[in-house]
């Protein structure tokens, strides 16, 4: 570089910006000279102060994300015909069950007297199984049908630097040829620049179709989906164990229906509530980051695992979007408007997925409707359609409080959690069967006022309902970049 030297050499009488831009070229020239070894340790831009190494992240605290990340996948790909293989499946049993004529179960312990509430036993626990089982078999056996991904580290070759740089100037035509953009959505997520690069790319070409929509998966919430299926089914379980132990004829005897209904419910529930309160708590940080991340970001400052990396995608940014500053305006602003489209409702957890964390009390519906009891069918739905989805809002309410400590606010919607599925029963076994059907329908109707439920939030289900989302049009040009 001719006069470099010249300018460093001045010492401090020299003009600070020629001071300046000499040792911004002298650093350009030792990085030629000298360039640093490939994937070791961050590599030091001129003008740009290094970045502090990325502190060390526990084994397990890794093994966890991957995990999550995992079942969101499976979730995604698997699960609509896991349900539907299920549904199948009960069809089957039920008909065996009918033409078998097994003897029902009438439990009278927790009914009023001379209610006669039957159901066929253990066919929902047969359902439940199914669908664990279709879910785990279709990871392990129908890969080859399954959904195909486009996943960066997996599908650009991470060895050949040429292979890198040809990967990621490709990227917006692999982008325009997706279908759909899947965010595995995780606490780091829009602090990743490539994360947020290829987010921002999708939005701006589009994908197959031109469509900008892209589907927002919390890796926390598909955990609690595939957790609280496992889960509730052992509260059922738990409730038939102290049936068959004569647990309940006990409570009923110390403190009558009423009082026994809720203490039941409160003891077999508490390890789902747990696991539902951690969940509502992550999701509760989860989106509070989101808004602070997107609208403070910064392309450089976003961490990256190779310093390489981030050369080649400030490239196309500064070829896409003009600069840096213009992309940095571009995802502060219409890509945090998006993501808060795709998000919809403000209940952490949507009503879909609190539906399908009670899919076990779904399959004890069917147990009685074998039966042919409908008090029994619409108690169990209730559970499904009303409480649950109540007991999700009452648990995020608990959080976002500011007024009491977190352990008694927890405390009390644990206690409220209890009364409320008692209260439930207590309705559904003491009211007559027209005024206690009426009472569900308007129920329901004020649970789905409340939610506002969308086809948008099935998607994060596996479910391709809902249109294709925004459409854009762009110029020859753009359709040129991205291709």
């Amino acid at each position: 570089v001719p006069g470099v030297e010249g300018v460093l050499l001045r010492g401090d009488d020299a003009d600070p910006e020629l001071r300046g831009l000499g040792r911004a070229a002298a650093g350009r020239l030792r990085e030629r000279e000298h360039p640093p070894p490939r994937g070791r340790g961050p590599r030091v831009r001129p003008g740009v102060a290094p970045r502090a190494p990325p502190p060390c992240v526990p084994l397990a605290l890794v093994a966890r994300v991957l995990v999550e990340k995992a079942i969101a996948v499976a979730l995604y790909s698997y699960f609509p015909r896991a349900l539907a293989a299920t549904g199948v499946g009960w069809l089957a049993m039920a008909s065996c069950v009918c033409g078998l004529a097994l003897e029902q179960s009438c439990p009278a312990d927790m009914a009023e007297p001379g209610q006669r509430v039957c159901r066929v036993p253990w066919l929902s626990y047969g359902a439940e199984g199914s669908l664990l089982a279709a879910l785990v078999l279709q990871v392990l056996f129908c890969q080859r049908s399954s959904t195909l991904f486009f996943l960066d580290k997996g599908c650009i070759n991470q060895e050949d630097g040429d292979a890198i740089a040809r990967g990621v100037s490709s990227l917006g035509g692999f982008l325009r040829h997706s279908q759909a953009l899947v965010v595995l959505w995780s606490d780091d997520y829009f602090q990743r620049l490539w994360c947020v690069f290829e987010l921002a790319c999708f939005k701006h070409f589009g994908g197959h179709g031109k469509s900008t929509e892209f589907v927002m998966i919390p890796v926390i919430l598909a955990t609690l989906v595939v957790s609280g299926n496992i889960f509730l089914s052992g509260v059922w379980m738990c409730f038939d164990a102290t049936e068959y132990l004569g647990v309940q004829a006990m409570l009923v005897e110390q403190f009558g229906r009423r009082a026994a209904r809720v203490l039941l419910a409160l003891v077999v529930s508490a390890s789902t509530f747990s696991m539902a309160y951690y969940a509502v708590y992550q999701l509760t940080l989860l989106r509070g980051k989101l808004a602070a991340q997107v609208a403070s970001f910064k392309t450089d400052r976003a961490s990256i695992s190779l310093e390489v990396d981030r050369e080649r995608i400030e490239f196309c940014i500064c070829k896409w979007y003009g600069s840096l500053d213009r992309f940095d305006r571009y995802v502060q602003e219409n890509v945090l408007e998006h993501i808060k489209q795709q998000l919809g409702s403000s209940a952490l957890v949507p009503y879909w997925a609190a539906l399908a964390f009670s899919l076990p009390s779904v399959f004890r519906a069917l147990d009685f409707a074998v039966a042919l009891n409908v008090r029994g069918a619409v108690l169990c739905l209730g559970y499904v359609l009303i409480v649950n989805p109540v007991v999700f809002l009452l648990v995020q309410f608990s959080i976002q409080q500011q007024v009491l400590p977190w352990y008694v606010s927890a405390l009390l919607s644990w206690l409220l959690l209890g009364l409320l599925w008692g209260a439930w029963a207590t309705i559904a076994f003491e009211m007559p069967l027209a005024p206690f059907l009426a009472v569900f329908a308007a129920l329901w109707l004020c649970v789905l006022w409340m939610y506002q439920p969308s086809l948008q939030e099935l998607k994060a289900l596996g479910f391709r309902l809902g249109g294709q989302g925004e459409v854009r049009e762009d110029s020859d040009e753009e359709s040129a970049d991205a291709a």
